[in-house]
């Protein structure tokens, strides 16, 4: 989870309904298919 903490900040934003191509690694954690984002 070195990425989790690393991007609280996309977290709170796609956390709110962000756009996936507003911010690069929130969308691909937001949607499972993306796979971009290690969970």
């Amino acid at each position: 989870m070195a990425g989790y903490a690393a991007r609280h900040d996309d977290r709170q934003r796609h956390r709110f309904g962000a756009p996936g191509g507003d911010t690069p690694g929130g969308g691909e954690r937001r949607r499972p298919p993306g796979g971009g984002t290690p969970a």
